[in-house]
């Protein structure tokens, strides 16, 4: 499984620390989420989706396809 959080973060040029301030969370939150995204909190992963501008199943690997599906498009 891809880790598309990881890539997600250093594509908008940021530091772990950077996305922790960015959603909330300490750096070593970070860190454990991007080596198991599963353990991410659904607020966590909401954030990071907006942030990235990517689907929730995106960031867990369960889909290639970046862009959110309509019934998650507020």
């Amino acid at each position: 499984m891809p880790n598309c959080i990881g890539a997600e973060r250093v594509r908008l040029r940021l530091s772990q620390t950077d996305l922790g301030d960015k959603i909330g969370v300490s750096r070593s939150i970070i860190v454990r989420i991007e080596r198991d995204p599963k353990s991410a909190t659904y607020d966590q992963l909401e954030k990071m989706s907006q942030l990235f501008g990517c689907s929730i199943q995106y960031l867990l690997g369960e889909t290639d396809d970046r862009l959110p599906q309509k019934d998650e498009v507020a």
